[in-house]
């Protein structure tokens, strides 16, 4: 007995209905492969409709996928539906990429532009949140609320009029990933220095001199530590054209993130926000594509062994550090390397009117501090993030300032460790490659030698 037509009809019509509203509203970036994943079920499902007559088997089973298609579909309305009734039944590593309110609306309203350098910054007394999976939470603090002038300080250094140490920088000197008590300028409020932390994720070095200009010289500070981060000299690029980043307001890293789902999705640092929970799902796949690309990294990587087994979840990051090693004559030369040595060089200018002493700090990066422990091997003798320090240093005694690069401390720090150490004990973050309460506390430590002098 033959379906009836209006029966055959139903699942492609409705399938088409649904994946119409999907595409019109889409929640994800245009560029997404979702998005032409879709665009290709919805002719498919148009196709359905216009062969569901032939007796073909090709177009029997594209039918039959229709009606695949309707039963999916139908779960994820279910799906949407308890969400909706009860957001804690999820998972966190599915709640943190979903937005129940509209995305750009919650994004926007964290940050405001300005029209001179830093150029953007967090909006005062307001909770930000870093989404995507970063760990739990008990390995990532997710939550923090800025201050009265949109930083990351606690309220009894945010009050003060003037301070003993003004910190410049991005994500390490703001302390992505720990509490605001636990990040290195406020540890160094409770060993007797008063520090103000200037830091914001994703600054580039001009921006940095920005926020001293407008928010670091009315504190009168002794010290001010310009924290670099390797590799950060690259987001200078784009203030090269000042007027048109302030028109487009396009900045860089995770503050920029956080207002456009497009470069957060290239960026990595701060992850996109989905509406719906099929969009959602498409993006923790973006973290199961990358395990697998990793993964087939590793294969070729079969004949590596390291020689402590607690590092294999940071063996391609440790064993990269051989790779793509910069040029030092290139590096030295180049227009982002140079933007970044002139913007550091005004903040000298600017401590010198002010009687205050500069600090040039460092911050290596993981695969550097873990190498050592990690393969049982000393650092080769040339890499990429050596080259960026040691211009730096040769900078710093140029300039007369001071210069402090952790690197030694964090290093021998980790391996000294016992063999069966907790990894809550290495200085950084164990799924985030950001510094961990361990890591804030070795760089206070290392700043303290110096201002105790």
């Amino acid at each position: 007995m033959k379906k009836p037509f209006q029966i055959i009809l139903f699942f492609p019509l409705f399938n088409l209905i649904v994946l119409s509203l999907y595409i019109i509203n889409f929640d994800l970036p245009k560029t997404s492969v979702l998005l032409k994943l879709i665009i290709f079920i919805f002719l498919l499902s148009l196709l359905s409709i216009f062969t569901s007559r032939s007796r073909l088997l090709i177009f029997k089973s594209l039918y039959n996928f229709q009606i695949s298609l309707f039963s999916i579909i139908c779960l994820f309305f279910l799906l949407e539906t308890a969400y909706k009734i009860n957001p804690n039944f999820f998972p966190m590593q599915l709640t943190n990429h979903l937005s129940s309110k509209d995305i750009d609306d919650i994004r926007k309203a964290k940050v405001e532009y300005l029209d001179e350098s830093p150029y953007v910054k967090f909006k005062a007394d307001t909770i930000i949140t870093s989404q995507g999976w970063r760990g739990t939470r008990d390995q990532f603090v997710y939550d923090w609320k800025t201050d009265k002038n949109g930083f990351k300080n606690l309220d009894k250094i945010s009050n003060l009029r003037s301070v003993d140490i003004v910190a410049l920088g991005n994500s390490f000197t703001e302390g992505m990933g720990v509490a605001i008590e636990k990040v290195w300028p406020s540890l160094l409020m409770t060993k007797g220095y008063s520090a103000y932390n200037l830091g914001v994720q994703g600054y580039a070095p001009i921006q940095l001199l920005g926020s001293l200009k407008k928010y670091g010289i009315q504190l009168k500070p002794n010290y001010i530590i310009i924290g670099y981060t390797a590799h950060t000299y690259g987001r200078e690029q784009i203030f090269f054209d000042e007027k048109k980043a302030i028109e487009e307001k396009r900045f860089t890293g995770g503050i920029q993130s956080v207002v456009n789902a497009e470069q957060a999705n290239n960026i990595g640092e701060i992850k996109i926000q989905a509406r719906y929970i099929f969009s959602a799902l498409w993006l923790i796949t973006k973290k199961v594509r990358y395990n697998i690309k990793n993964f087939v990294n590793r294969l070729s990587n079969l004949d590596i062994t390291l020689s402590d087994k607690k590092f294999n979840l940071y063996k391609n990051e440790v064993l990269s550090i051989k790779k793509n090693v910069a040029n030092e004559l290139i590096l030295s030369n180049s227009n982002n390397w140079q933007s970044t040595l002139k913007a550091f060089k005004q903040i000298i200018d600017i401590s010198d009117s002010i009687d205050a002493k500069v600090i040039l700090l460092t911050f290596p990066p993981r695969s550097v501090v873990y190498f050592e422990r990690a393969t049982g091997k000393k650092l080769p003798k040339t890499y990429s993030e050596l080259i960026e320090i040691k211009l730096l240093q040769e900078f710093a005694n140029e300039n007369k300032i001071l210069f402090i690069n952790p690197k030694n401390r964090l290093i021998n720090y980790v391996n000294n460790l016992e063999s069966n150490f907790d990894v809550k004990a290495l200085p950084y973050l164990e799924i985030d490659a950001h510094l961990s309460n361990i890591g804030h506390e070795l760089i206070a430590e290392e700043i303290l030698k110096i201002v105790k002098k």
